[in-house]
């Protein structure tokens, strides 16, 4: 079955939340650019860290702030 470019992003959005494992996920970021943006956020909805990682603590803090950083850049470039 072949999927068209043009569904709706909310179409999207209610086939992904439906699919049982990570793994599916990470498969249908893969199709194209739609199901990329759709994907990701489900991706990163949940982290998860294992007491066996060295300093994941502090490592999962820097990966939140760059990314609060990112978002804010981002906003201050659409301001320009």
């Amino acid at each position: 079955m072949i999927i068209g470019p043009d569904l709706p992003p909310e179409l999207i959005q209610t086939i992904l939340i439906h699919l049982p494992k990570v793994h599916y996920l990470t498969q249908t970021a893969l199709v194209n650019l739609a199901f990329y943006q759709s994907t990701i956020p489900l991706l990163y909805n949940r982290v998860s860290i294992r007491s066996w990682h060295k300093k994941a603590k502090s490592r999962v803090y820097k990966i939140y702030h760059i990314h609060d950083v990112y978002l804010m850049l981002t906003d201050a470039r659409h301001l320009l």
